[in-house]
């Protein structure tokens, strides 16, 4: 007789892992704030939208291990990142550029060592605004708006935030059963965000 040792190095099993994947912003995808604040002409003031991320991304798929957990977190890549925002300068004149820092989970819109807005996102699962960001503006730091209209008339003009390619984003951790994870990301930097003026 003889014998073969097959015990060791032979016989595998190959782990599976979860999937995740994002779709495209649509049209709904948008926080939208007014700084009127009842002083000027306007009446319509908004201090703090909510903008829901969660449908962005496509059926969690937790692969053979079964389910484990499903995560947001906004992920801000660099440093006082240009927002393309402004401060309001002298005498109505575009002022410093308001940049972008992340501090934990929240991201801060400031110049000149003022915060002008922030951004987060909720996180808890429990939560109904699970993925759901919110946009919060300073009623006491109004922005330098672009475009003023005909002999300055248009009091609701907006401007919209615009930050590199993927240097803002929502991110996506999908965690299954024996702890793998898989993440996508949804570029929110640009054509999200807006601020209208008031008059």
């Amino acid at each position: 007789t003889a014998t073969l040792d097959i015990g060791t190095g032979v016989f595998t099993i190959e782990d599976d892992g979860p999937k995740a994947s994002a779709t495209a912003l649509t049209a709904a995808d948008k926080g939208l704030l007014d700084e009127s604040d009842t002083t000027g002409s306007g009446t319509d003031g908004i201090f703090t939208a909510s903008v829901g991320f969660a449908d962005n991304f496509t059926a969690t798929a937790y692969g053979a291990d079964g389910a484990g957990a499903v995560a947001y977190a906004l992920v801000l890549t660099g440093t006082n990142v240009a927002s393309g925002f402004f401060a309001l300068g002298t005498n109505g004149a575009q002022g410093e550029a308001i940049v972008l820092n992340q501090t934990g989970a929240t991201i801060t819109g400031t110049a000149g060592g003022q915060t002008y807005f922030v951004i987060s996102i909720d996180n808890d699962p429990a939560s109904a605004t699970f993925g759901t960001a919110t946009f919060t503006l300073n009623a006491d730091r109004p922005i330098w708006h672009s475009a003023t209209g005909a002999n300055g008339t248009n009091h609701d003009d907006a401007d919209t935030m615009s930050v590199a390619a993927n240097a803002l984003v929502v991110q996506q951790t999908v965690t299954d059963g024996d702890g793998d994870t898989a993440t996508a990301t949804l570029d929110i930097g640009t054509g999200v965000f807006t601020i209208e003026d008031d008059g």
